[in-house]
C-alpha cells in the first residue's frame, strides 16, 4: 500500500491526511505514518473518509481502548461511536 500524504494546514496545528481509503484494513506502516502526523500535528483531519460505523470503531480502536459515554446514546450498531447531529 501507498505511503500517505498529509497537508499541513496552520503553522502550529492540524494537518490533512489524503490518498488513505479508511474503509480497508491498513497495513502497520500506514497506520504508523498516520499515528506519527498525530503526534507531530495533534490533529489529524481525512479528506472525505466514508466509514461505516463499524470501521470507524476499528480504526479508532488501533490508537488504544475505547470509551463508551455514559450519558449519551451511541450508534446502534457501536455504542463507542456518538452521532453527531447537523444543525
Amino acid at each position: 500500500m501507498p505511503r500517505i500524504r498529509t497537508r499541513t494546514l496552520t503553522t502550529t496545528i492540524g494537518t490533512l491526511v489524503v490518498n488513505v481509503d479508511l474503509s480497508v484494513p491498513l497495513d502497520e506502516e500506514q497506520f504508523a505514518d498516520i499515528q506519527a502526523a498525530l503526534l507531530k500535528h495533534q490533529v489529524i483531519f481525512f479528506d472525505n473518509p466514508r466509514l461505516t460505523p463499524v470501521q470507524h470503531r476499528d480504526f479508532a480502536a488501533r490508537f488504544g481502548d475505547l470509551h463508551t459515554h455514559p450519558l449519551s446514546p451511541g450508534v446502534p450498531e457501536r455504542l463507542e461511536a456518538l452521532a453527531a447531529e447537523q444543525a
